[in-house]
């Protein structure tokens, strides 16, 4: 058996965190919570930041649940900070593998990202490949 240790690459803040609201530490910018109502579907709870740095925990799961024959991804943001196109590839790669996407309660900025995304890939039929519902912005969309 192999075993090795390191130091970590971040032991402490360089600055103590002010109660401004910084960001933490890489790792811990993005909380999911997991939930499953019924057999298909997967009920995801994102707070933090979701970006190229974060989202490798949210593409793994995703990962693994379109392999367990999960196909209705129900994503809940309303905790959600910030979030880049690193999201929108995790749902894109969600969607290839014939999963279906719902987004609860978007940020304005998520909203935008995904009209954008919408625009540019629509389906043949005009409809949505997302879907977005339930948010304090506006009415909800299919």
């Amino acid at each position: 058996m192999n075993s090795m240790s390191s130091r970590p690459i971040l032991t402490a803040p360089a600055h103590p965190a002010s109660d401004a609201g910084e960001d933490p530490a890489p790792g811990d910018i993005l909380d999911l919570t997991c939930t499953s109502p019924d057999r298909s579907t997967l009920r995801v709870a994102l707070s933090g930041e979701a970006d190229h740095f974060s989202s490798h925990p949210l593409r793994v799961l995703l990962a693994a649940a379109a392999g367990y024959g999960y196909r209705t991804l129900v994503l809940d943001c309303r905790r959600l900070r910030f979030c880049d196109t690193a999201l929108l590839t995790a749902l894109e790669s969600w969607q290839r593998s014939g999963g279906q996407v719902h987004v609860d309660h978007p940020t304005p900025h998520l909203r935008l990202l995904l009209d954008v995304e919408t625009r540019r890939y629509r389906e043949p039929s005009g409809r949505r490949l997302v879907s977005v519902g339930r948010s304090a912005t506006g009415p909800e969309e299919s």
